[in-house]
């Protein structure tokens, strides 16, 4: 599974990347928005209806010349909200358009919870504005690649951050709760299916999206769940 398919984009192998994904690109043009690059490059913001999201940038390739695909990342346009501190970014991404930040999570009083490491996929983004200490909101997605007992071994209902122990940290974590919201859409542009819930942890509440192939239907409201994946986030400064 990949993040893609869990807001419902089919890509899946290289030959995807080198097909599927020009193509979208091509469809989501009309209604996509234009995003400030350094010289050189192109990039562009798409929201599906369904809340699905797409990110591309394209840098022009000097000896063919013509536009090649540098980086493409996976939205979710979720109602959760999780205030945190700002932590330092992770220096270890190659991509000039990704960016990776440890953060502390904070509760309703304040109280560092625990740590959380999130990948920005968010349009509004941008790397100059992060001021490490600085308190803000988050909208963290977990997209889910695994549920159930392949999501791991979590002591209890919460978040595990399995990533931020590793070097350098990863933007991928362990979730355990109970469904507050839930319901299945289809990504318009894309054509997949893949299920939204809004899960309860006792820190707070955290959007998860799900491939249908993983979760076919969408629980009803208290059903006990757990997932583990990638974390994407976009980000609110107080």
């Amino acid at each position: 599974m990949t993040p893609f398919e869990c807001v419902g984009f089919p890509f899946l192998t290289d030959e995807d990347f080198d097909t599927l994904v020009p193509s979208t690109i091509e469809k989501m043009m009309p209604e996509a928005r234009r995003l400030p690059c350094p010289a050189g490059a192109e990039g562009w913001s798409y929201r599906d209806p369904s809340g699905a999201g797409i990110l591309a940038y394209t840098a022009r390739d000097e000896e063919g010349g013509h536009r090649r695909l540098q980086c493409l990342k996976p939205v979710f346009y979720g109602g959760s909200r999780q205030s945190v501190l700002a932590g330092r970014l992770v220096e270890a991404e190659d991509c000039p358009f990704c960016d990776v930040a440890r953060v502390m999570v904070l509760d309703a009083a304040g109280t560092e919870i625990h740590p959380l490491v999130v990948r920005f996929s968010d349009p509004e983004f941008r790397r100059f504005s992060w001021k490490e200490g600085r308190r803000g909101r988050l909208q963290s997605t977990l997209f889910a690649t695994e549920i159930g007992d392949l999501a791991g071994d979590l002591p209890g209902e919460g978040l595990l951050p399995t990533g931020a122990a590793a070097d350098p940290p990863e933007p991928v974590a362990a979730l355990s709760g109970r469904v507050v919201l839930s319901h299945r859409r289809t990504n318009a542009l894309g054509g997949g299916k893949f299920v939204w819930l809004q899960v309860a942890t006792p820190p707070g509440e955290y959007d998860v999206v799900v491939p249908a192939a993983l979760l076919p239907a969408a629980p009803p409201p208290g059903t006990p769940v757990k997932v583990s994946g990638k974390v994407y986030a976009r980000w609110f400064k107080e």
